[in-house]
C-alpha cells in the first residue's frame, strides 16, 4: 500500500544508520513504527519544517517536554 511506504535506506559504515526523508502527514505512524522496529535510539533531522515559506516537513514529534502523540498502537513521548 502506497500510504504506508517509507522512503528509507540502510547505511552500514561501522555502525548501522537509516537515512530517510521526514514522513508525510499520512505516514508518520509508519515512520515511528520503523523507528521502534529497528530500535533506533537517535533521530537527526537535517532540514527545517519550513524554508523560504515552503513546508519541507511535517512535525512528527510532540510540541513540548512531557507531551505525547499516539500513532495507532504507538505512543511517542518527548523526554528531556
Amino acid at each position: 500500500d502506497i500510504d504506508d511506504y517509507i522512503n528509507a535506506n540502510f547505511i552500514f559504515e561501522g555502525r548501522q544508520y537509516i537515512a530517510t526523508q521526514a514522513p508525510l502527514t499520512n505516514t508518520i505512524g509508519d515512520f515511528w513504527l520503523m523507528v521502534y522496529q529497528q530500535q533506533s535510539s537517535v533521530i537527526i533531522m537535517l532540514t527545517a519544517l519550513e524554508e523560504r515559506g515552503r513546508t519541507k516537513a511535517t512535525q512528527y514529534w510532540p510540541d513540548c517536554v512531557g507531551a505525547s502523540l499516539r500513532f495507532d498502537s504507538l505512543v511517542v513521548y518527548l523526554a528531556k
